[in-house]
């Protein structure tokens, strides 16, 4: 929608961050303060025109004129849950997480029944490690929506965080039982068939792990994080062929970051290092845990692995012993 050059939108701000943190639910009327016989396009006083314009930034990848966008919307409605609920999704993909759990609260606080918000700010709350409520934040999605196979999921990793495996893999196989049709679900059914792998891999029930990331992958191909877990797993059943192609799969995918999960290109290169000190080639192993260290200053695996062939190198090299090659 072109926007009239004719007038301009007063300059009348409430900053959305504010009014978010203050749980604010009255603020002067913008639009009322605008002079009678003003005429605008729609786009400066319509909140949904800016929250359909901060939707679509999100999908270009323009996280930041997104967040604007849903502010704009906050300031002409300041009790518009979906903008509310936009920002808080943005927020977090930014790994700004106090601010999506502030905007979250204020989007349930319109609208008590939006499920996703509670599930979103789930999301938010365990990136923070603030597992217990996380937790609670996805069994009152779950409630507000039964259906909510990303909830379920979301819960299950939170459980497994706390090593309430069983209940973690109760929660996964409801995920899997609600999202019971792949077209319509792929991302809960991913989830949920990831987390289940993860938790089978913790009681190390390694063949059932492998089988379930395996479906993960065909459901969904490019979804990074699948095969780095099929690698843990092939490791440690001494597949180090196939795990190494696991591994470089990952790499040739875009670089992932999540706040729990780390930098997805790093986990990749620690776990080619893990498979070549396993065949005992210490020093291209050492190559692939300086990678993954350049890539995440504070990966502690990376660090501890690096440390440890570095030692082992040490040792054989006083016993005299020629290091292997790759």
């Amino acid at each position: 929608m072109r926007v009239s050059n004719r007038h301009t939108l007063p300059v009348v701000l409430t900053l959305a961050v504010g009014v978010v943190a203050a749980g604010c639910d009255e603020a002067p009327d913008l639009v009322s303060a605008y002079a009678a016989d003003d005429r605008y396009d729609v786009g400066l006083t319509d909140p949904a025109y800016y929250i359909n314009l901060g939707q679509e930034l999100r999908s270009s990848n323009k996280p930041d004129d997104a967040i604007e966008a849903y502010r704009k919307a906050i300031q002409i409605d300041l009790k518009s849950a979906a903008a509310y609920h936009g920002l808080g999704e943005v927020l977090s993909q930014q790994h700004r997480s106090e601010e999506a759990i502030a905007s979250y609260r204020r989007a349930i606080q319109i609208n008590p029944q939006d499920a996703s918000a509670y599930h979103g700010m789930g999301n938010a709350l365990a990136d923070q490690k603030r597992t217990e409520e996380a937790i609670a934040s996805y069994r009152r999605a779950i409630q507000v929506n039964p259906k909510d196979g990303t909830a379920y999921a979301g819960l299950g990793n939170a459980l497994m965080e706390q090593r309430k495996i069983s209940e973690a893999i109760a929660a996964y196989e409801q995920a899997l039982a609600v999202a019971d049709k792949p077209k319509q679900n792929v991302n809960a059914r991913t989830l949920a068939l990831l987390g289940l792998g993860r938790a089978l891999y913790a009681q190390e029930k390694w063949d059932d792990a492998i089988a379930l990331y395996r479906r993960a992958i065909e459901l969904s191909p490019t979804y990074t994080w699948t095969y780095i877990y099929l690698g843990h797993a092939l490791v440690e059943q001494k597949q180090f062929q196939e795990a190494n192609q696991n591994y470089q799969q990952a790499l040739k995918l875009p670089n992932a970051k999540k706040l729990k999960l780390g930098d997805s290109h790093a986990l990749a290169h620690n776990g080619l290092g893990m498979v070549l000190q396993r065949q005992g080639k210490l020093q291209p192993a050492i190559q692939h845990y300086e990678q993954a260290i350049s890539l995440d200053l504070s990966y502690e695996t990376g660090h501890k692995n690096l440390k440890g062939a570095r030692q082992m190198l040490t040792n054989q090299a006083q016993q005299g012993i020629v290091p292997k090659r790759a």
